[in-house]
């Protein structure tokens, strides 16, 4: 979608760039390209951010908290973001801390959560 400069939407843009070097690299790159089933020679770089903002939207490392998928139930499941990080300068990857989803307060409209004690990071 080709957006004019009076768009609705803000420039995305982001916050310290770290760029990760030896075992860290490697054991990055490793993870998400089991994670994503992804051949890791194909991961040319790798930064780690603090923040991005997209679209409109701004996601702080360990600040934001996402809707990341759905139990067997139907219910949503819930991640602290943990890391931000761009592969070959295009590729956005949230890694997330799995939260449990204790229940929904029907006084505050929201989903409590708390820290999973059963998961490790993403799975």
């Amino acid at each position: 979608m080709n957006r004019s400069s009076n768009s609705i939407f803000k420039e995305n843009e982001n916050g310290p760039v770290r760029v990760p070097q030896g075992e860290e690299l490697l054991r990055i790159k490793e993870r998400v390209s089991s994670t994503l089933a992804i051949d890791i020679t194909t991961i040319n770089s790798v930064e780690s951010l603090k923040w991005i903002n997209r679209h409109g939207t701004k996601y702080v490392v360990d600040k934001c908290y996402l809707a990341v998928k759905f139990d067997n139930e139907d219910q949503p499941q819930f991640g602290r973001l943990s890391d931000i990080f761009e592969l070959n300068l295009h590729i956005f990857i949230f890694d997330v801390i799995f939260l449990e989803t204790v229940g929904f307060d029907n006084t505050l409209h929201a989903f409590e959560v708390r820290p999973d004690r059963h998961q490790g990071l993403s799975q």
